[in-house]
């Protein structure tokens, strides 16, 4: 058990769901990630499946309140990992919020960002010190931002560079 109590708890719950529901098989799941805001202690559930004749459908108050959003969604082999093909079910929240270093930061369900909130703010500590002023800072890969945002300080201009649309939208 490498989540929260409350993590824990919510893929305990949806995993007791799924084994209610008729001609649903384990090797038809792709993943179920959970995401959980330390900030908020929201979590967000994204189940992902394989198979497109599946028809995986419960809600959120089937989940005992422990889950603030729920993603369920089809991907294809050919997807990367966790991209989503066709969302079948939305319902909640599809963003969390996190507070870094004083900045309130959000990203989506489907973006990448750092879980281990105190090691990342020491992180930024460091960069914003080994860091000197200059015209312009450069991000790269840089999500919603949150490294650019931590130096905006130290720069006249800081911009991001990121291919993920959800990422850049939030940033």
């Amino acid at each position: 058990k490498l989540g929260s109590g409350k993590v824990n708890a919510a893929a305990a719950k949806i995993t007791e769901v799924l084994n209610t529901l008729p001609n649903i098989g384990a090797k038809g799941l792709k993943s179920l990630t959970l995401r959980e805001s330390k900030s908020t202690g929201q979590i967000i559930a994204v189940l992902l499946y394989k198979f497109k004749e599946y028809d995986i459908h419960f809600t959120l108050a089937d989940l005992d309140g422990l889950v603030d959003g729920l993603i369920i969604g089809y991907y294809t082999i050919k997807s990367p990992i966790s991209v989503i093909t066709e969302l079948r079910y939305q319902e909640g929240i599809d963003c969390l919020e996190e507070e870094i270093l004083g900045l309130k930061i959000r990203y989506q369900y489907d973006g990448f960002f750092q879980n281990n909130i105190p090691v990342f703010e020491q992180a930024l500590t460091e960069i914003q010190t080994a860091v000197p002023k200059a015209d312009k800072i450069v991000e790269l890969y840089s999500g919603v931002g949150t490294i650019g945002l931590a130096l905006a300080e130290k720069a006249k201009t800081v911009q991001g560079l990121e291919i993920v649309e959800s990422a850049v939208d939030y940033a």
